[in-house]
């Protein structure tokens, strides 16, 4: 029978292989709802966006319906539906919803070493306090490379009194 290939936002899966991929991934359904899925995550306030620059919808408002649905280039809001989507985005913009920015490593590290300062009372370890786990402390003879460093002696390391391994 061969491979199969299912695609998640059609729900239907097929023979895998270059060709059959490239014409599911390039035809308008797949292209509709891929699109439809992404546009459920959108923010009231990008929806608000998009559709201010577009015009109504005229055969939508006339008939309640349009034949081209979601995929049309006209707007299908009402005057509720925006009232609705600027008290929604006014709320988001109120709750503090931004969006996420990344953080560079630096302070994302110092967040992090925040953290695990303020949680360190309820933890019986901290990884700048190292200590050995039972398990190991009770077999004889550990080699050094299992015995954890305490952060002075490894501060106290210079490059010339590093042990050589290898």
């Amino acid at each position: 029978m061969g491979k199969q290939y299912y695609c998640d936002y059609c729900g239907r899966s097929f023979a895998d292989g270059a060709e059959n991929r490239k014409k599911h991934l390039v035809s308008a359904h797949h292209q509709k709802l891929r699109k439809a899925h992404y546009d459920m995550f959108k923010d009231a306030a990008t929806i608000l966006e998009e559709n201010k620059l577009k015009r109504p919808c005229r055969k939508f408002h006339s008939e309640g319906y349009c034949e081209f649905g979601t995929n049309c280039k006209y707007s299908h809001l009402t005057q509720n539906d925006v009232r609705q989507l600027i008290e929604q985005a006014n709320n988001e913009k109120l709750a503090g919803k931004k969006p996420r920015s990344e953080l560079d490593i630096d302070s994302w590290l110092q967040t992090k070493i925040l953290k695990m300062n303020q949680s360190s009372d309820n933890l019986p370890a901290c990884p700048l306090n190292p200590v050995l786990p039972s398990i190991l402390s009770s077999i004889p003879n550990l080699p050094p490379s299992l015995i954890p460093c305490t952060p002075s002696e490894f501060l106290s390391l210079s490059k010339n009194n590093r042990p050589q391994w290898g």
